[in-house]
């Protein structure tokens, strides 16, 4: 795209902001001033605290905005939150273009270990391809790097755990023993054709595989049998919708 300058959502995206600013030859602005008294927006507890959060993290600076065509960078796309707001603010201050590149690879597992984005139904890339996505947040273009280009920016790639971007997990996901998990009746829509639901029923043991399963599934409801079910498989899975 034919940029006039590259700016990155502050702090995660700058430092792949000078990269792209240094090999495609364009200025790098700051055109974003970030409140350091906001901490992260994607692990807030609620969507409300993700969004107050977005809106007073960023300061945008107006004579680098309006009228220019930007070449946006951040590390990652999890949600959309942080990137639905800061896009709306810069096309709202007048921004002719906005082109936005993710740092990584597109988000579509969730982690189980200390991330809060457990479960798949939260993740914007996997309800969305990138061009569906790029209309959605209202960007003019959208590209992610691919995995193969993240390794290669980093020293000893094997070391590095990848299960967000690929879904293979460095360890076994949990299980619980069968006596604590009661039968289970899970109805799931399946990403590929959200409208034929599929019913999940009678599980006895929540293995890697079922887990990994509902993870990966649009879950639309829920029943458990017991109360003890509900403990025993909310920090699996990171439901904390379940419902007996």
């Amino acid at each position: 795209a034919n940029v006039d300058c590259v700016i990155p959502f502050p702090d995660s995206g700058v430092y792949a902001s000078l990269g792209v600013a240094q090999g495609a030859g364009v200025p790098y602005e700051h055109a974003l001033i970030r409140n350091h008294y906001v901490g992260r927006t994607f692990i807030q507890p609620s969507q409300s605290m993700r969004q107050f959060s977005v809106r007073v993290k960023i300061n945008p600076v107006h004579s680098m905005i309006e009228g220019k065509r930007l070449f946006v960078v951040d590390d990652s796309i999890v949600r959309g939150t942080t990137v639905r707001t800061r896009v709306a603010k810069l096309r709202d201050m007048g921004a002719k273009e906005v082109h936005f590149r993710v740092s990584c690879p597109p988000i579509k597992h969730g982690c189980f270990y200390g991330i809060d984005f457990p479960s798949t139904r939260e993740l914007v890339a996997v309800q969305h391809a990138p061009h569906e996505l790029a209309a959605l947040l209202g960007l003019d273009s959208l590209h992610y790097l691919s995995l193969e280009g993240l390794k290669r920016s980093v020293s000893c790639p094997d070391q590095y755990c990848t299960a967000c971007f690929d879904g293979n997990y460095p360890t076994p996901l949990p299980t619980v023993p069968n006596p604590i998990i009661a039968k289970l009746a899970i109805m799931c829509v399946s990403p590929s054709n959200s409208n034929q639901p599929a019913k999940i029923s009678n599980l006895t043991t929540p293995s890697t595989e079922v887990i990994r399963a509902i993870s990966s599934s649009r879950v639309c409801s829920i029943s458990l049998v017991s109360a003890e079910t509900v403990t025993a498989a909310q920090p699996l899975v990171g439901m904390d919708w379940l419902m007996v």
